[in-house]
């Protein structure tokens, strides 16, 4: 082999090594295996698919989140408007005895009455985000739990009107003996359909929990596959790293030894 061709080995073997020490220098620096698509397309292609899922599980994960919000949001409401009817209840009941008069039923009739717009007032107002949860406008809201489009993705809420009207006190009244007495049985059904809305939400923000506890270890087995494709291995790096640079060390001498020599030829022949 000549000279000449030992020196355009070296200098060949100095281009890869350089090439080879930039992509391990920019993979070290940014703790990243694949920095470019270059360099691993199939894996770069799996590390995207992975890691669109676990963004998605994560957004999940914070719309379940969202749903127990509105959950006790609207069972909030539920309690407030079963503590007005428990109180309703009462006055009721005191109406009811032949021990009053019509006068003092007129009075306990008042605070019935108010209460009863406290009702449509809390059924009214309570909302999440803009949305109205008990005023009767949506009889159900759909949380997305999963990353598909279908039903199974989903979780439904069921509402419920909480107006008095809806629940059967419009026109109920307590200034009567007999009205106090009718209005009982008109109370009991409200607080059952009350009750039976605060138990399904209760069960709702249940399976918002669940849905919350596996979503968030399947975006964390889903983010480590990720990072065993994409992260670095630095105890490998460094030592490709200083492998390298042996390598074009000793290129460089090869290729400087080489130069040498030729030096020396040609002034051999030139009788120098």
């Amino acid at each position: 082999m000549s000279i000449g061709s030992i020196g355009g080995i070296s200098a060949t073997h100095i281009n890869r090594t350089q090439n080879s020490l930039a992509l391990l220098l920019e993979q070290i620096s940014t703790g990243q295996r694949i920095t470019s698509a270059g360099v691993d397309p199939a894996g770069l292609a799996v590390f995207n698919q992975l890691d669109t899922t676990s963004s998605s599980t994560r957004q999940a994960v914070r719309n379940a989140n969202d749903g127990i919000s509105v959950v006790q949001t609207a069972e909030s409401a539920t309690s407030s408007v079963q503590d007005n009817l428990q109180r309703m209840r009462e006055l009721a009941m005191q109406a009811s005895s032949g021990t009053l008069n019509d006068s003092q039923r007129a009075d306990l009739n008042a605070e019935f009455s108010e209460l009863a717009e406290g009702i449509d007032a809390i059924s009214n107002a309570t909302e999440f985000n803009g949305v109205p949860l008990t005023d009767g406008s949506l009889t159900s809201i759909d949380v997305q739990v999963g990353d598909g489009a279908s039903t199974d993705s989903q979780i439904s809420m069921n509402l419920t009107d909480l107006g008095s009207g809806n629940l059967g006190l419009s026109g109920v009244s307590i200034d009567s003996q007999g009205g106090a007495q009718a209005a009982l049985d008109a109370i009991d059904s409200a607080i059952s359909n009350v009750s039976s809305q605060r138990s399904e939400l209760g069960a709702t923000q249940n399976r918002l929990e669940s849905s919350i506890a596996f979503s968030e270890e399947y975006a964390q087995n889903v983010e480590a596959a990720a990072g065993r494709v994409m992260d670095l291995d630095f105890a490998l790096a460094t030592s490709q790293l200083a492998q390298n640079n042996s390598l074009q060390d000793a290129a460089v001498a090869a290729m400087v030894q080489a130069n040498n020599l030729s030096r020396s030829s040609v002034g051999s022949l030139l009788g120098m």
